[in-house]
């Protein structure tokens, strides 16, 4: 079965507050669960579920809406997709339907999710974030 967020990655430790367990989603890089003591940290969502209102999900390069959809990155303006029409605005990051891929994992942990260098096809059938081809990768 496939999920609406991939992957889902379980990554589990002890510390000295006790058992620490997350579960982190290939799409976004979203934080679905995380417990410590079987104590939920966040409110968890379920995997066959897409984050509600973003929860926990990666926002780069802004955690924001970007009204009217145009961002300027030092000397370049970008037209961004209009993908929160009531509002006129461009929604929480370029990556955000992005595929991330751990870049080391072991029994017991793992290092920060990094972007896929899988083919955009693979990413989300989502809108593309970007109106133009001008929009930056991120």
């Amino acid at each position: 079965m496939t999920h609406p967020t991939g992957e889902q990655f379980e990554l589990e430790t002890t510390t000295s507050t006790g058992d620490v367990r997350a579960t982190v989603t290939a799409v976004a890089a979203g934080l679905r669960t995380l417990t410590i003591n079987g104590i939920d940290l966040v409110p968890p969502f379920g995997e066959e579920r897409t984050p509600p209102s973003g929860a926990g999900i990666v926002l780069v390069p802004w955690p924001n809406r970007i009204r009217d959809g145009v961002w300027t990155h030092g000397e370049t303006t970008h037209q961004l997709a209009i993908t929160e029409p009531p509002r006129n605005t461009a929604i929480h990051g370029l990556l955000r339907y992005t595929e991330y891929t751990p870049s080391t994992a072991t029994a017991t942990r793992s290092r920060s999710p990094r972007p896929s260098t899988r083919s955009s096809a693979t990413r989300s059938s989502c809108a593309p974030p970007c109106a133009t081809s001008s929009c930056p990768t991120g």
